[in-house]
């Protein structure tokens, strides 16, 4: 933080405190868009990796193996497809399940959903309480699933069938989903291109608009407010595709909390 600090101070006496401003703001926006993009990826390698559990798990337990093996052998296929952690703690060593739900430029470190299983189960804890810890809401039910069948008695390879059957039709789904905010998203990388783009045009034209910007009091104040108005613009694409995004994973939640349940016998 000091040595931005330092560094905006300078480019700032530099070049003026327009430019400088210009250049904080499209710095720290840059990096918003890093960290946003960085959290989707994360989220669908930990929602990969959960599928990838629930059925290998669901063909386990139809092969006759117990629920305990038959979660440590899909966890153990799973975590040899995540590798390494992607971000260890400041020591260097894993972080236990329960210590990834973090942004993925936050403080300390994550493990992926199996290594971090892989490692629990290793240490003899309740495979109900690893699940729970875990950052995928499709392992979380698939933890409630896992109490409802020790406590009231009922086979764990109907439930784990449901919950993967359910988990392969929201893979489809999610594929839709993405594809339908490909084009927002793309329009809201063209809209921030563009005054770039004009700028760039003025200069090989030979009108020089950055001495206009920067150097009159108009310049800057239509660069303020175009600025702002651009940042505006992109706030409103991204949280209307965040709004579509947390819609359609509630409705999974919902959907997979719903198929994680027993199935219930007739009333009398």
């Amino acid at each position: 933080m000091a040595v931005a600090l330092v560094g905006t101070a300078v480019v700032g006496v530099l070049v003026g405190p327009v430019a400088a401003g210009t250049g904080v703001v499209c710095a720290v926006t840059f990096r918003r868009a890093l960290r946003r993009a960085a959290d989707r990826r994360w989220r669908g390698r930990q929602r990969a990796g959960a599928e990838e559990i629930i059925a290998a798990l669901a063909t386990e337990l139809e092969a006759g193996r117990r629920p305990d093996e038959a979660l440590r052998a899909a966890v153990d296929d799973a975590a040899s497809e995540a590798g390494r952690p992607c971000e260890p703690g400041a020591s260097g060593e894993p972080v236990a399940p329960g210590h990834g739900r973090r942004s993925a430029a936050g403080r300390g470190g994550r493990m992926h959903d199996p290594l971090a299983l892989r490692i629990a189960l290793a240490r003899r804890t309740d495979p109900a309480v690893a699940l729970a810890a875990c950052e995928a809401s499709t392992l979380r039910q698939l933890a409630a699933a896992w109490r409802v069948s020790q406590h009231a008695g009922i086979p764990l390879a109907p439930l784990a069938n449901r919950l993967a059957a359910v988990v392969r039709a929201e893979r489809e789904r999610d594929g839709e989903v993405a594809t339908a905010l490909a084009g927002p998203r793309a329009s809201g990388r063209l809209v921030a291109s563009l005054p770039v783009a004009g700028i760039a045009l003025g200069v090989l034209l030979g009108v020089s608009p950055l001495t206009v910007l920067l150097g009159t009091r108009a310049g800057a104040l239509c660069l303020v407010v175009g600025l702002a108005l651009d940042l505006a613009g992109l706030a409103w694409i991204n949280r209307l595709t965040e709004v579509a995004d947390n819609r359609d994973a509630g409705m999974r939640d919902r959907k997979e909390a719903a198929y994680s349940q027993p199935p219930q016998g007739p009333s009398r």
